[in-house]
């Protein structure tokens, strides 16, 4: 029997599920936050916040900026997704530039042996 894991992302503010939710990172009174929001969810925290940077000061970079987003993974990780999109185009998926990648195209790559990482 084969198993088959997905990832399903969800925004914490309104639990909407989007392949393009992001970890959202902000600071307010000396403490960071993380926040995994939608994209229009993203654009509504910085338009609300607007206001408040228009009249700040820049401080020195010891806590995330508003609105600032975390790594989407380490170079490895980057590495393979990169490799995965080149295999699935040559072989006719129509793979998104950005995004995730649908778990059964990933599990083809694996299959395959990985092809495309040194």
């Amino acid at each position: 029997m084969a198993k088959q894991f997905v990832e399903v992302l969800t925004s914490d503010f309104s639990g909407a599920q989007s392949d393009e939710v992001d970890t959202v990172q902000f600071a307010l009174d000396g403490r960071a936050y993380e926040i995994e929001l939608t994209p229009d969810e993203h654009t509504q925290l910085q338009e609300a916040l607007k206001v408040y940077i228009a009249k700040s000061r820049k401080a020195s970079a010891q806590v995330p900026a508003a609105g600032a987003k975390k790594s989407g993974g380490g170079a490895q990780r980057k590495k393979e997704l990169a490799a995965m999109r080149k295999f699935l185009d040559l072989r006719g998926y129509d793979v998104p530039k950005r995004g995730r990648i649908k778990a059964e195209w990933e599990q083809e790559w694996v299959n395959a042996g990985k092809p495309g990482l040194d």
